[in-house]
């Protein structure tokens, strides 16, 4: 007599709403703070004060090294005038350096800009934009010497791993007060 074969239970169907989350979410950021953001922004200040103050805060060698894969500093290199004028585009230089939120702003001394990533600057802010600048220099200058290639798709692709993580772990979040 010939056995049947055994029937197996249907695959479950796997839904993918946490990518569509993450598609509306990584939508809004674009036109927030990462290149699209960052190029607007470029376009209203202007690139006079922008290469001022690069030349500035920024070794002419490592600005060089930007030019030579057909970049701007500014894509690596925050500069004062475009914090005080577009503080959320501190995530821009944040999530490019791979740092998440917590290691940013809890650890350390960087908790007192965590509001630039809102739009805010606090008069009482102003003043250390500089400083805190010449803190995310010398972090790009680490990524920069410690690659071999920069684009700007690998620029969206190191801020997008970070930006991922992210949103990953406010989900986790939500789901976690959500049973609670």
């Amino acid at each position: 007599m010939k056995k049947l074969p055994k029937t197996r239970p249907e695959l479950k169907f796997l839904r993918p709403d946490l990518q569509i989350s993450f598609f509306y979410r990584l939508k809004s950021a674009s036109q927030s703070f990462l290149s699209g953001a960052l190029t607007a922004a470029v376009g209203e200040i202007g690139t006079t004060q922008i290469d001022e103050e690069l030349r500035q805060f920024v070794p002419e060698s490592d600005l060089t090294r930007v030019a030579e894969f057909g970049l701007r500093g500014e894509r690596i290199f925050p500069v004062p005038c475009i914090l005080e004028a577009h503080p959320q585009l501190l995530a821009y230089y944040r999530l490019l350096f791979g740092l998440s939120q917590k290691e940013c702003y809890n650890k350390g001394t960087l908790g007192r800009f965590r509001l630039l990533e809102e739009g805010t600057l606090r008069d009482s802010i102003r003043p250390q934009i500089p400083s805190l600048c010449r803190t995310f220099i010398k972090t790009a200058l680490v990524l920069l010497r410690g690659i071999d290639d920069i684009s700007i798709e690998l620029i969206r692709d190191l801020q997008v791993m970070t930006l991922g993580a992210q949103f990953r772990g406010s989900e986790n979040n939500r789901i976690g007060e959500t049973a609670v």
